[in-house]
């Protein structure tokens, strides 16, 4: 079982690496076309950073890491909703501004799951089903329309990736009998 798990592991991380990244450069470049150029520059700067401090602190310092990153995914959870609500960041004009806040966000959480797949899984779960609320399910009409909203423009984009990097990384942890906990983490008994 433990080569499962780590295979689940290692599989989900590297996508969502691949889904954070290729989102990034993506969005990117079409900033670059359309927005002047030391904001994009900015803000290519600070997600990378972010997201590369992040995810130094989960693999070298994972227990402080798993606080840190429950805050982080509340904090972003919270801003999708408002954002959804009040169009916070002006996607019109500025891009999917919300968006490339949960791909940065998906980095750390991808590289928590290598030692903590469990934690990492729940806040993915959670990241995937507010941004799934956010997309328009709850706004929308009918059957085809509901489907379009969730899997089409650039915020349901990353519905389905980031649910399924969820489900991977909690059967990962299950595998492993691993126990929850945010605060305290003690070894887990060699199986």
């Amino acid at each position: 079982m433990r080569t499962t798990s780590r295979v689940l592991r290692v599989l989900t991380g590297a996508l969502l690496i691949l889904l954070a990244l290729g989102g990034g450069l993506f969005a990117a470049g079409y900033a670059v076309s359309d927005l002047p150029l030391v904001p994009v520059i900015l803000g290519v700067a600070a997600w990378v950073l972010t997201a590369g401090g992040l995810g130094w602190l989960a693999l070298r310092r994972t227990d402080a890491a798993i606080p840190t990153l429950l805050g982080l995914s509340v904090a972003v959870a919270a801003l999708a909703v408002l954002d959804a609500r009040f169009d916070l960041f002006a996607r019109d004009t500025t891009g999917p501004v919300m968006t490339l806040v949960i791909l940065g966000a998906l980095v750390p959480l991808a590289l928590l799951g290598l030692r903590r797949a469990t934690e990492a899984g729940l806040l993915l779960l959670v990241l995937g089903v507010i941004q799934l609320l956010g997309s328009g399910l709850l706004h929308s009409r009918g059957g085809g329309i509901m489907w379009q909203a969730v899997l089409g423009g650039s915020s349901g984009i990353v519905v389905l990736p980031v649910l399924v990097g969820a489900v991977l990384l909690l059967s990962a942890g299950r595998l492993d009998h691993e126990h929850v906990s945010f605060w305290h983490h003690t070894a887990q008994p060699a199986h």
